[in-house]
This record gives C-alpha cells, structure tokens and sequence, in this order.
C-alpha cells in the first residue's frame, strides 16, 4: 500500500513538473489567443451563415476575449447535389458539401503558421414542400458550420 502511495505522489509530480496537460481537458476558461479574421464564402448570398460561423468559431475559440496573438482566415464553399433520385426523377435526398480552408497566422511575425482543408458533409431529405426543404437545408448547413468550427479549434490546438 505504502508503494502504490509513493508510485502516485511520484507519477503525479513527475507530471505536473513536466508541463503535462491533457489537450481534451474541460475547463470553464479554455479560450485561445485567436482572433477571428476574414469569413469568406464562395456564393456571398449566405450572409445569415457568416454570422453563424464567425459567433461558433468565437464561442469556441476565444469566448473570454483574450488579447489576440494569432489570427484565422478561413474561406468556406459549400456544393448542393440531388442523390437518391427515383425513377420518376424525382429527388429524394440533397446533400450538401462545405470545405474550408483556413490559414492562421502569427499577428507580430505576419508569417503563417499553419493551413489546411476540412471538408464536411450531410444530407436531408426533400420534402413536397418547398420551404421545409430550404429549412431543412438551412438547419444542415447550420448544424456543418457548428462541427467546423469544433473541429477547426482542434486542429489549432496544436499550434498555441
């Protein structure tokens, strides 16, 4: 028992000593010295999904407002195709494609640190109404921006 005691203590200080931290750790204050930049989408018609892109990327990235060391550019195009179509040519499925590149760059060098394309996709079903297919195309492509942004933060995580 004194052993496992002493194997413990000394796990715990030669990690703590270390600088050990885990990359996935919850924290209430986790922000990174981010500032978000240029939000460009291919067709500039999705004003609504700029705004819904650049708050997810600043609700995870930097919710706290921290002084900025770096900045991100990211360029968004998004692909609407017809899949699953019947034999009457009727479409049952759109699915829709996002790919981002993003840059991020050091603020005092101006020299970029990293860059790189994430592609996303999801598909809804068409409906005989037209507006529920514009929602249901709209909550996609919300639900696409939100996942981005996730997973934009971690790919960065890397780099602060």
């Amino acid at each position: 028992m004194i052993k496992l005691i002493t194997f413990l203590l000394l796990s715990v200080s030669l990690l703590s000593g270390c600088g050990f931290k885990p990359i996935y750790e919850h924290k209430k204050h986790s922000s990174m010295p981010v500032e978000i930049g240029n939000l460009l989408f291919s067709d500039m018609k999705f004003k609504k999904h700029i705004y819904t892109l650049k708050s997810s990327l600043t609700d995870t990235i930097n919710p706290d407002k921290i002084s900025p060391k770096y900045y991100l550019n990211v360029t968004i195009h998004k692909t609407k195709y017809s899949f699953d179509t019947q034999n009457n040519s009727i479409n049952n499925r759109i699915k829709i494609l996002i790919v981002a590149d993003y840059q991020l760059f050091d603020i005092e060098t101006k020299k970029q640190i990293t860059k790189d394309t994430i592609y996303y996709s999801d598909s809804f079903e068409v409906s005989s109404s037209p507006y529920s297919a514009h929602i249901s195309e709209e909550e996609t492509v919300d639900l696409l921006l939100s996942q981005l942004a996730d997973e934009i933060k971690i790919r960065i995580t890397d780099y602060m």
